[in-house]
């Protein structure tokens, strides 16, 4: 898939931010401080998917008396205090190129399977606040990641065809739904290595955020 970009959808946690390593290391540790013994492998399906995606594989391995509840609002708290004490991390490169894709006056939107209501917070501690005007949330869609829902609605959103966007994503779920949305995905590695499937339907690798620029080398402005 080739051609013009036109428009640039971004996912937040473990693209944008810095997020994801605390929920890796801390969901297996309250996990099982309950009894409920979550490896890294499991931790790992859990990144990039909606609270729902999360019940469902989390209930699957557990059963019904899993704790999730419980356990996410402990992990909430936790971050909350670690963020209202240091912040949230914006991932390198990140400022380069919105500051490109500005001047070159591409669309932009956030596609993220977190809520609004966590999304303008972390945003918020993030140094962030109003950077997005555009945002869709994991839970504004009936199917989160990895179905093409919340990347077709971020597309719309934006008044651009799913072939002229590229989706910037860490997750082996983002990036499965933005191939099952028809958008040209950019891999940028977070905590994990997607398998071998889901990167062979990657458009491009990247190391961080400063290497997507070269691709926006051709693209239309709006």
């Amino acid at each position: 898939m080739t051609g013009t970009i036109e428009g640039v959808i971004f996912d937040l946690d473990g693209t944008v931010l810095d997020t994801e390593r605390f929920s890796f290391e801390m969901w297996p540790k309250i996990s099982r401080k309950r009894g409920y013994p979550a490896s890294g492998e499991l931790t790992g399906r859990l990144v990039g998917i909606n609270e729902a995606s999360e019940r469902t594989i989390l209930f699957g391995e557990f059963g019904a008396s899993y704790p999730y509840d419980e356990i996410r609002d402990e992990l909430e708290v936790l971050f909350r205090e670690k963020a209202e004490r240091d912040g949230i991390a914006v991932k390198k490169g990140f400022w380069e190129l919105l500051e490109l894709i500005k001047k070159r006056s591409l669309s932009y939107v956030l596609a993220t399977s977190t809520s609004r209501e966590i999304v303008g917070w972390k945003l918020r501690h993030a140094g962030l606040d109003g950077v997005f005007s555009l945002i869709v949330c994991g839970n504004e869609v009936e199917n989160g990641k990895p179905a093409p829902d919340i990347f077709l609605n971020a597309a719309r959103l934006i008044g651009k065809a799913p072939e002229v966007c590229i989706g910037i994503e860490d997750s082996p779920a983002g990036l499965r739904g933005l191939r099952n949305a028809g958008i040209r995905s950019v891999f940028i590695k977070d905590l994990i290595t997607p398998p071998e499937d889901v990167m062979a339907g990657v458009w491009r690798k990247c190391l961080d955020m400063s290497e997507v620029c070269p691709l926006l080398g051709g693209a239309t402005a709006r």
